[in-house]
């Protein structure tokens, strides 16, 4: 009786849990179709209202089962462009981005939103080098768009985000940091809509690069983690907790402090293994370098530990504190089937970095040590400083290489032969100075290099090396490389090189070689390339060279290449009958006497010949005779002999004779010469890394007529930029074959539009899609170069300054841009300057400017033109006409940016007739005095005369009428809009009695007060 009671008791609860549990799946099914359109509607009028930039998606769907038991809206083919300055380039894009909602709050007003996931998404943030992020798409309070009758919407309160199987790219220009992460799944929870809050994390990237300066640091390494931060999200303060990390197989710690500040940043990180193993830290190198480690036992202790401290403050020149350290003990690392072993294997190395300042550098190598059967490597080196490094150093090293290659397990080549070698050095280098007293000895015999995939090795590889200094001094340095050897069937080079004084070099060399092209294959491995043909070489020389005496080694120097061939995989058919026969002779040890001498290099492409013939003799005065015929199809020579990080496309047609000495060109004996014929190009792009974009020639003539190569129809294209070239170079001989001669000319440049910006280089290997290794440089200026450009444009824009009818002469010199003259209207308005721009890497330039504009509208230049934007401040509740009468120097950076810490100059500025609305300074200085007539006034003929540096600009007295009064002001307004001033407000009917105040604050808010203050300058701001 009980048994059915129970059963049938059992039967009714199994009834009402299943369709409990049934009415609850049926309740998810449905639900979302109940109300799609509300949740929804509020979301999007939520998102509407809170982001900024541009958002775009295919299709939105409410379901609990994308990601169950999340009640989420998925946004399909989702899109979001980035915040100023980045309006155009793309935030985040993703197949699916899914917003969840707080079921609690489905019925309310406004909907929580507390989790986001974004799948099979990338993400790419950037920020440019004035520190502007392209990720401040979101307003927290949403602007009043809707009625008091339609208050309803959504809010964001995050408590999870989940990211799947995303690419994430992080590019900081300001601080030269750039970060890739490919397949990121990562999650995180925490209480987000509290100020302070811990955010429990786990995050898994399968492979991770980061690179800093364009030197990268990590690459292509897995990262796994369980983190912990603790997040203040009013002070900014994040404090990671715990993070245990694991990168490879190298378990890491990593603690640390990061504060945001007004001007930049605090942190405290300390990146540690603790005690670990040799393996597990090789494994945390880049992948490249770790294909020997597949048959390879690693074993022994390692540690390694890497801190940032400190305070980073660019215009304050504040750097943080680097210092990595590692340690191993008792290493071994052997390969399987080796009969011989690494073992003893000790590490200690230190490198400190106080303010990342290379200046500061340390570098203590203070043992690095280990046994390979009777050989060994002991060694210590101590580095301080980078630009003017003080050496010390001993290196002790006997090893059979055979011997190493076969322990470490490396595969890709066999080497024998048994290397020794010796060093000593202590002192200070240097460039052109001094150089360490050293001692270096080493020798290498019967080795042999056999690469994989190849049927031939290297073989009889040889050297013995001897260089020493006594002293510091560069003439005492001697450096002897003798009995080298090496050899290939019936390939060789052999030869000896002797080099004293370093400051001026004494050479004593004999080099002899023999190639046979097409043997090459057979002991080093060419991929797709077809070779044929036979380079001699033999090199005798002995005696000075020194260039600014103009002595030469006594020299007798050939380079021969018959029957020659290359064919590759890139382009069906070869470049062949290529020949060469190259002299380089020096008979008595000066420059009268050296002679280079092609007779002839040629070569036949796709039936199209091509000729060369150059002899140059008497580098004193250069005796030339150069003759060149044929046509070249660069896009198809390109594609054989094609190199990485650029493109050639075009065509060139030569029939060009040259016949003269340089003296009688530079004396205008043009009588003397017969130079004639021309250099014909068509349609040529030419596409390079170091620049953004590609060049186009449209089309070309280059002409040769006396002493000069003529500019004829020369239509040039980049970027946007268009260019007109008329005009002629001289004196290109000299400047080929003397290092101390200019190229000169005088060209006429004309363009309907110039875009100054697209002309900065590169400053790295860079690839502008992914905006990862480089930035964007200063245009650069080349040297050895004396030209006169008389230039004309109808619109320049740099750094989105608009100038018109730009017109001026030009004087290109040793670097630097002169602009004479130089007149265009900006603003409307019309400007004459006179400047100077100095390249002084692809980084960096200097520039030197006087601007003189009459007049001109101070509201539209205070919207158009930062510069006068960012120094002129006040002028925001300004309108009406200015002079300006300016002179100003400084330097730029990436991108042609201004580094305003670095600006000093002087000037005035006119107020022609204006009047002042919203003026805060004034119409606070009007309240505290009780003078009304002090608000909103109209001023007419007044001179601000001032002058600019490190960051401040000092603002003499400067007096004013208003209305029967006689107020005065003077003192500093920083860049950022701090203000240090004072001044009087003369009271009618003189100005003889008066109010003393004093301003401080801002000039957004100023504050005033009434008396005297202590004379107290604003904290400059320096240079970085």
């Amino acid at each position: 009786m009980l048994s059915a009671s129970f059963k049938k008791s059992s039967w009714k609860a199994l009834k009402v849990i299943s369709l409990s549990f049934g009415g609850v799946l049926v309740l998810l099914f449905i639900l979302p179709f109940l109300f799609p359109k509300a949740v929804s509607n509020k979301i999007k009028t939520w998102a509407n209202n809170s982001i900024t930039s541009e958002m775009n998606f295919s299709k939105a769907r409410l379901s609990f089962f994308n990601h169950f038991p999340s009640l989420t809206l998925t946004l399909y083919d989702f899109s979001l462009k980035g915040s100023a300055p980045f309006e155009q380039d793309t935030l985040v894009v993703a197949s699916e981005v899914s917003l969840g909602v707080d079921l609690s709050t489905i019925f309310s007003k406004t909907i929580q939103i507390n989790e986001i996931y974004l799948t099979k998404g990338n993400v790419h943030v950037q920020v440019d080098t004035d520190g502007r992020p392209n990720y401040n798409i979101y307003e927290s309070t949403a602007p009043a768009k809707a009625s008091k009758e339609d208050t309803s919407g959504a809010s964001l309160n995050i408590d999870r985000i989940q990211l799947e199987h995303c690419r994430i790219i992080y590019n900081d220009r300001s601080l030269a940091l750039n970060i890739k992460a490919n397949d990121v799944n990562y999650k995180g929870k925490g209480n987000l809509k509290s100020n302070k809050f811990d955010l429990y994390s786990r995050i898994g990237i399968n492979s991770f690069d980061l690179s800093y300066g364009g030197i990268p640091y990590i690459q292509s390494k897995k990262l796994k983690g369980d983190l912990i931060t603790r997040i203040n999200t009013k002070s900014l303060d994040l404090v990671f907790e715990k993070n245990d990390l694991k990168i490879n197989q190298l378990p890491v710690q990593f603690k640390g402090e990061f504060s945001f500040l007004r001007n930049g940043y605090e942190m405290d990180f300390l990146l540690s293994s603790g005690a670990s193993t040799l393996e597990a830290l090789f494994s945390a190198l880049p992948s490249k370098y770790l294909s020997w480690m597949e048959h390879t036992d690693i074993e022994g202790d390692a540690e390694l530990s890497a801190s940032l401290k400190g305070k980073y403050v660019a215009n304050a020149n504040k750097m943080p504190d680097f210092t990595f350290k590692i340690k191993v003990r008792d290493g071994e690392i052997s390969s399987s089937g080796a009969s011989s072993k690494i073992e003893k294997l000790r590490l200690d190395f230190i490198t400190r970095l106080p303010q990342l300042n290379p200046d500061r550098l340390t570098i203590n190598l203070d043992s690095l040590s280990f046994q390979l059967d009777k050989g060994h490597l002991d060694a210590d080196i101590d580095i301080t400083s980078l630009t003017k490094p003080l050496v010390k150093a001993r290196m002790d090293a006997d090893i059979d290489m055979e011997k190493w290659t076969k322990a470490i397990g490396y595969d890709k080549f066999k080497l024998k032969g048994h290397l020794q070698a010796k060093l000593k050095a202590d002192g200070r280098y240097i460039p052109n100075v001094s150089v360490p007293a050293f001692d270096f000895t080493s020798t290498f015999s019967n080795g042999s290099l056999h690469f994989e995939d190849v049927s031939e090795p290297i073989k009889n590889i040889g050297f013995v090396v001897a260089a020493y200094s006594r002293d510091n001094s560069y003439a005492n340095v001697h450096l002897d490389v003798s009995r080298i050897n090496a050899e290939a069937l019936t390939n060789y080079i052999k030869g000896n090189i002797q080099i004293n004084n370093a400051l001026a070099p004494n050479i004593d060399a004999n080099l002899v070689g023999l190639l046979h092209m097409e043997e090459i294959k057979q002991f080093y491995p060419v991929d797709g390339i077809d070779l044929h043909g036979d380079v001699k070489v033999n090199v005798v020389s002995k005696g000075p060279w020194v260039p600014a005496q103009k002595l030469f080694p006594v020299t007798t120097a050939s380079l021969k290449m018959s029957n020659g061939a290359v064919k590759t995989k890139y382009y069906p058919h070869p470049i062949e009958k290529i020949n060469v026969d190259a002299v380089l002779v020096d008979t008595t040890g000066n420059f009268n006497a050296l002679r280079f001498d092609i007779k002839p290099v040629a070569f036949e492409f796709e039936g199209q010949p091509f000729h060369l013939k150059a002899a140059v003799d008497n580098f004193n005065d250069p005796h030339y005779d150069i003759s060149a015929n044929g046509s070249i199809d660069l896009g198809k020579i390109y594609k054989v002999l094609g190199k990485e990080g650029y493109d050639v496309n075009g065509m060139i047609k030569a029939d060009l004779s040259l016949h003269g000495t340089q003296s009688d060109a530079m004396s205008g004996q043009y009588a003397k010469l017969d130079n004639k014929g021309s250099l014909t190009v068509k349609d040529i792009t030419v596409k390079a890394n170091i620049f953004p974009l590609p060049f186009h020639i449209n089309n070309g003539v280059f002409r040769f007529a006396d002493d000069k190569m003529w500019f004829d129809q020369f239509d040039v294209h980049y970027g946007k930029s268009d260019l007109h070239i008329d005009g002629y170079l001289n004196n290109l001989i000299g400047y080929m074959t003397q290092q101390d001669q200019h190229l000169q000319g005088a060209l006429d440049l004309k363009s309907r539009y110039l875009q100054v910006d697209e002309l900065a280089a590169y400053t790295g290997n860079s690839d502008p899609a992914d905006a990862a290794a480089g930035a964007p440089g200063v245009v650069i200026i080349p040297a050895n170069v004396r030209l006169t450009v008389n230039a004309a444009a109808d619109r320049v824009n740099y750094n989105g300054i608009d100038l018109h009818r730009f017109h001026g002469t030009l004087g290109v010199e040793n670097g630097t841009l002169n602009m004479s003259n130089t007149g265009f209207n900006i603003i409307d308005a019309p400007v004459v300057m006179d400047a100077q721009y100095t390249s002084l890497s692809a980084r960096r330039a200097q520039f030197d400017f006087r601007i003189s504009a009459k007049e001109f509208d101070i509201k539209r230049a205070y919207k158009e033109i930062k510069l006068f934007h960012d120094m002129a401040t006040s002028a925001s509740s300004a309108s009406g006409i200015v002079g300006l009468e300016y002179h100003i120097n400084g330097r730029l950076y990436e991108n042609m940016k201004v580094s305003y810490p670095s600006l000093t100059g002087e000037g005035v500025l006119t107020l022609k007739k204006i009047k002042l609305k919203g003026f805060k300074l004034l119409n606070t200085v009007s309240n505290k005095t009780g003078k009304e007539d002090l608000k909103d006034p109209g001023l007419s003929e007044v001179n601000i005369r001032s002058s600019i540096a490190n960051n401040i600009i000092t603002i003499e007295r400067t007096k004013l009428r208003i209305a029967g009064m006689r107020p005065r002001f003077e003192g500093q307004v920083s860049l950022d809009g701090r203000l240090n001033l004072k001044g009087r407000v003369g009271l009618p009917p003189l100005g003889i009695w008066g109010i003393p105040f004093y301003v401080t604050g801002t000039q957004h808010n100023p504050v005033v007060k009434l008396g005297r203050n202590k004379d107290m300058d604003l904290q400059e701001g320096k240079e970085e």
